[in-house]
């Protein structure tokens, strides 16, 4: 773990508890110590994963945000949720582990792919549990998979 995917880390945490000003400013900071972190390590599965969260979560701002993004920066940010659907894919990749799977599934249910969604849900809850989070997200799978009968 390098200190740049730390820090995204660290911003990306503050992003759920913040207010909106601080969630638009706080959001180019996660972006840019997760590239730096890629930069330093290009098969670093967090980051990739840090930044699929960025583009996911900023593809989600609504009008308002999307100002105060103008306001701040000069510009909005541009992301999308199939920006996102490849850096999750990229860490899946590097690393099976049930939260890249989750947030695939998660993606794809926005891209209206639910069979794809299905796939990676159902792969998710094959999965040995690793981390302390892993069945936080096969709970989270099995729902989603309830909601797709």
């Amino acid at each position: 773990v390098n200190g740049y995917e730390r820090k995204s880390m660290a911003f990306a945490g503050l992003l759920d508890v913040q207010g909106i000003k601080q969630k638009v400013q706080l959001a180019d900071s996660v972006r840019i110590n997760a590239e730096i972190a890629l930069e330093i390590d290009p098969k670093n599965d967090r980051a990739l994963h840090i930044l699929g969260r960025w583009h996911y979560e900023v593809s989600q701002f609504g009008g308002f945000m999307r100002f105060l993004a103008r306001l701040f920066f000069g510009t909005a940010p541009e992301a999308s949720y199939e920006q996102a659907l490849e850096y999750f894919t990229k860490s899946a990749e590097l690393q099976d582990f049930p939260v890249h799977h989750f947030w695939i599934g998660i993606t794809h249910l926005k891209l209206s792919n639910d069979r794809s969604a299905k796939k990676h849900f159902e792969h998710l809850l094959t999965l040995e549990n690793q981390h302390h989070n892993d069945q936080f997200f096969k709970d989270q799978a099995t729902k989603e998979l309830e909601k797709l009968k």
